[in-house]
C-alpha cells in the first residue's frame, strides 16, 4: 500500500527529471531502514550492510548525524528497552558494528578521492554553521538568504568564517519571543506550504512555454491535495499507535525519523523541496492509516 501511495506522489515524480542527490541517497537510505526493521537485530552479519547503506546514503547526501541518532534510538527501544542481558549485549555490539563500518565506509572512500587526487579534502562538513544561520535569519523566515550569502562567503574559509557565523547565530537567538515566532513560521511553511519541486522540475520550460506555467500550477494544487491527505492519514495512524498496545513496533524507526526531522528544521534552512527524503516515513504511517480505517469500516459493516 504504501509503496503504491507513494508512487503516485507527485513531487517524487516531477523531480525525476531532475538532477538531485536526493534520490540515490534516499533510496540507499530506506534500503538501509528496511534491512534493520527486518533483520537488523536477528541476522548475525546484517549490520555490515546496514552500515555501508547508511554510509553510501550519506556521502550522496549528508544526513548522517541525524540518521545515526534515530537508529541509536530505534535500537535501544527495540533491543536494549526491557531486553535480557544477551538481548542487550546483542544489540550494543550489532549498533557499535553499524557505526564501525559507516564511519570506516566513509574514510576508505574519501581516502580513495584523495590518493586520486580527486579532491584534496576529506568528504566532510568543512562549513558546518553555514544551515544554521540562515535557518535563524528572521528576515528570510529561515529561508535561503542572499544577503547571507554574500555577507558570509566574503570570508575565507575555516576560523575567521566560523567566529562571523557564531556571531550571527548569537545575535538572532538573543530574543527568545522572536526566536519562538520564527519557529512557528518557519513550522508552517516547511510542512504547509506548496512543495516546489514543480518549480524546480518545469522552471526553465515555464520561462519559454506558457503551457508550463499552467502545468506546474496544477502540479501544485493536486499535490496539496495528496498531501494533506498523507498528513491526514498518518496522524490518524499515530494516533492509533500510540493510543493501543502493538506486539509489533518496527513502525518506531519511521516515527522517529518524522520527529528528528522535524526538529532539526526548526533550526536549519528550510526549502519544501527537503520534504523529499521524509516522505516516504510519511506514507508508510499513512498506508498504516488506511489499513486502520478499513479494518474498522469492516469491522462496523459486520455488525
Amino acid at each position: 500500500m504504501a509503496g503504491l501511495l507513494y508512487a503516485l506522489y507527485i513531487p517524487s515524480i516531477v523531480l525525476s527529471s531532475l538532477l538531485t542527490n536526493q534520490h540515490i541517497a534516499t533510496f540507499l537510505f530506506y534500503l538501509g531502514f528496511y534491512l534493520l526493521i527486518t533483520k537488523g537485530l536477528t541476522h548475525k552479519y546484517m549490520w555490515i550492510f546496514i552500515g555501508i547503506f547508511l554510509a553510501l546514503g550519506d556521502i550522496m547526501r549528508p544526513l548522517g548525524a541525524f540518521v545515526l541518532i534515530a537508529v541509536a534510538l530505534y535500537v535501544f527501544l527495540q533491543g536494549i528497552l526491557g531486553k535480557s542481558k544477551q538481548d542487550i549485549l546483542t544489540s550494543i555490539k550489532k549498533l557499535s558494528g553499524i557505526f564501525i563500518v559507516f564511519y570506516l565506509v566513509h574514510y576508505i572512500i574519501s581516502s580513495s578521492f584523495i590518493y586520486a587526487g580527486i579532491t584534496q579534502y576529506p568528504l566532510s562538513n568543512r562549513d558546518p554553521l553555514w544551515k544554521f544561520t540562515v535557518g535563524l535569519n528572521h528576515e528570510t523566515r529561515g529561508g535561503y538568504s542572499s544577503a547571507d550569502v554574500e555577507y558570509v562567503m566574503s570570508f575565507k574559509l575555516g576560523k575567521e568564517r566560523e567566529a562571523v557565523e557564531k556571531k550571527l547565530i548569537q545575535e538572532r537567538l538573543a530574543d527568545p519571543e522572536k526566536v519562538l515566532s520564527l519557529f512557528g513560521d518557519k513550522f508552517t511553511i516547511m510542512w504547509a506550504d506548496y512543495d516546489s519541486a514543480p518549480v524546480w522540475s518545469l522552471a526553465t520550460l515555464s520561462n519559454t512555454e506558457s503551457d508550463m506555467v499552467t502545468l506546474q500550477d496544477d502540479l501544485k494544487t493536486y499535490d496539496k491535495y495528496i498531501y494533506i491527505t498523507t498528513m491526514l492519514f498518518s496522524t490518524l495512524a499515530t494516533l492509533y499507535l500510540l493510543l493501543t498496545k502493538q506486539n509489533n513496533t518496527h513502525y518506531t524507526l519511521f516515527l522517529l525519523l518524522i520527529i528528528g526531522y522535524i526538529t532539526i528544521h526548526f533550526l536549519i534552512e528550510y526549502q519544501t523541496r527537503y520534504r523529499y527524503f521524509i516522505i516516504p516515513s510519511f506514507t508508510i504511517i499513512q498506508g498504516y492509516g488506511l489499513y486502520v480505517v478499513y479494518r474498522l469500516m469492516s469491522k462496523r459493516k459486520a455488525k
